[in-house]
């Protein structure tokens, strides 16, 4: 067999297999009937954009997304906790198709690892950090960051986005909360009030379980959310010390 690469396409046949992508085509199904996956095919479309023609290039998900079928967009294994405030402030955001910032904010908005493990002692160590691209409205920043446990199996999300003004973060907190209580299975959890207004819920799919909390703090929507946690009454307290742990950073960072 020549030693030929059966993954090797000819420049033309990869040029118009992109321009079908262009033409909205199904990737996946474009990728079955080329018989590849649909990976190839945006990695061939990342490196047509980035000027390279033969160098392969590494498919790399956002940090805020790689969990992001999790924050309410409810598919997916980890599927409930960071797609859009969705189950709750973390959940919720991405099953509304969100809209995300064009900017980071700095790391000291969001608690350390150290603040996380005070009140989830599984956790321990962080997972990833970046805009958080599930935030809804029009942030001026955001930043989401997920904390993990040592098995992968636990996770903490924390989310904060900044926004131009009080009201518009208003706006993003009212949209949020009436999705969220749109989300099948959604149910309320009565906390005691964190920042102007607050709210938390839990969602239960199959065997996993996903609680969250989402705040508005003047210019600031910020969310903390669990995944791989039941919704005990211990984790729920320790929740709602976390968001006030969260909301003592953003007042700290933001100079209040």
């Amino acid at each position: 067999m020549g030693g030929k690469r059966v993954n090797k396409y000819p420049v033309a046949f990869r040029h118009t297999a992109l321009e079908r992508m262009k033409n909205r085509d199904s990737v996946s199904a474009l990728a079955q009937e080329l018989g590849g996956h649909r990976t190839v095919l945006y990695n061939r479309q990342r490196q047509r954009e980035a000027g390279h023609s033969g160098t392969p290039t590494v498919a790399r998900s956002h940090p805020a997304t790689r969990w992001g079928r999790m924050k309410i967009c409810l598919t997916g294994r980890v599927t409930l906790a960071t797609a859009c405030l969705a189950v709750i402030f973390g959940m919720i955001m991405m099953v509304a198709g969100c809209g995300g910032s064009d900017s980071l904010l700095p790391s000291r908005y969001v608690v350390h690892l150290s603040v996380v493990s005070q009140y989830f002692g599984s956790i321990t160590q962080p997972d990833s950090t970046g805009e958080d691209s599930t935030a809804q409205g029009n942030p001026k920043a955001t930043r989401a960051v997920f904390f993990i446990d040592s098995a992968n199996t636990q996770k903490v999300t924390i989310t904060v986005d900044r926004y131009a003004t009080a009201s518009d973060a208003a706006s993003a907190y009212n949209t949020a909360l009436m999705k969220s209580e749109q989300v099948t299975g959604f149910t309320p959890i009565s906390i005691p009030a964190i920042g102007q207004q607050s709210f938390a819920g839990t969602v239960t799919q199959g065997t996993e379980t996903h609680v969250g909390l989402g705040a508005l703090d003047g210019v600031f929507v910020f969310g903390v959310t669990l995944a791989g946690f039941g919704a005990t009454s211990d984790n729920v307290n320790n929740l709602v010390a976390l968001a006030r742990a969260q909301k003592a950073a953003i007042d700290a960072a933001s100079g209040q």
